[in-house]
């Protein structure tokens, strides 16, 4: 708990800094880090508005890039966690479009995860395994044994709610 804390300060600390220097992207940046630390502590709360300052100051620099596409890829999957679906689903599908408009095939796997997910989350367990199964297909090719092993979990997660749970042991 003491280093989760002194994560937060850290992050405030480069916030603060970021600020001062008015660079956006760095805010951004800093932002979605501090979300995704949150939404591991379970603040979902605080993640949900870190997370928002991270999409408004990367959509203010007006690129469509990579960076982009993931943050508001983590904003879906936020919204998401505090059961705000249609608006989950839409940041997500927006990023997903953004990232195959990018050409990033890389990208794109981790977007299909968490879309899986997202679906997972809500209880359509068809469209998670259907995600899952298309996020499998491009890690695969990228040879990614991180993201494969990623995919493989929130697949097995998927089985076993489905009650399929030989399949899930493989």
């Amino acid at each position: 708990l003491k280093h989760a804390h002194e994560l937060v300060v850290n992050y405030l600390h480069a916030l603060e800094v970021s600020r001062s220097a008015g660079d956006k992207s760095l805010i951004a940046m800093t932002s979605d880090g501090m979300a995704r630390l949150f939404a591991l502590q379970g603040r979902n709360g605080a993640a949900l508005g870190a997370q928002q300052d991270a999409l408004k100051n990367e959509q203010d620099l007006q690129q469509q890039s990579a960076d982009l596409a993931q943050i508001q890829a983590n904003y879906g999957s936020i919204l998401a966690l505090v059961g705000r679906f249609e608006d989950s689903q839409k940041n997500l599908d927006a990023a997903l479009a953004l990232a195959k408009s990018l050409h990033n095939d890389v990208l794109v796997e981790k977007l299909l995860n968490q879309q899986g997910e997202r679906s997972f989350y809500q209880g359509d367990l068809a469209a998670a395994r259907t995600a899952l199964d298309q996020a499998m297909q491009l890690a695969s090719k990228q040879k990614d044994r991180g993201e494969i092993l990623r995919v493989k979990l929130n697949q097995a997660r998927t089985d076993l709610a489905q009650g399929k749970a030989a399949v899930a042991s493989k």
